[in-house]
């Protein structure tokens, strides 16, 4: 699983509220040193929300967000998450 795969799915959701965080995390991210990128996907920062909390804020009951979700983590924790 890739940074934009991920982000790509959660916009298929089609919520336009988590879609505008999840432009702003994209544009954001372009700028960011390649060593910060994976701690601001996952946690944002005091502007911007991560991918965490934008999965909590706008998906948090959505059984297949839940499953993206852990398969992203998953990925990341195992080091085969493309950031």
């Amino acid at each position: 699983m890739s940074f934009s795969q991920f982000v790509n799915d959660l916009r298929a959701m089609n919520n336009e509220e988590a879609n505008e965080c999840l432009d702003n995390l994209t544009r954001t991210y372009g700028y960011k040193a390649p060593e910060s990128r994976p701690y601001f996907f996952w946690n944002g920062d005091s502007k911007r929300y991560g991918i965490t909390d934008i999965c909590k804020e706008y998906f948090p009951s959505d059984e297949e967000v839940l499953k993206l979700f852990t398969a992203a983590r998953e990925a990341a924790i195992n080091g085969v998450f493309e950031y």
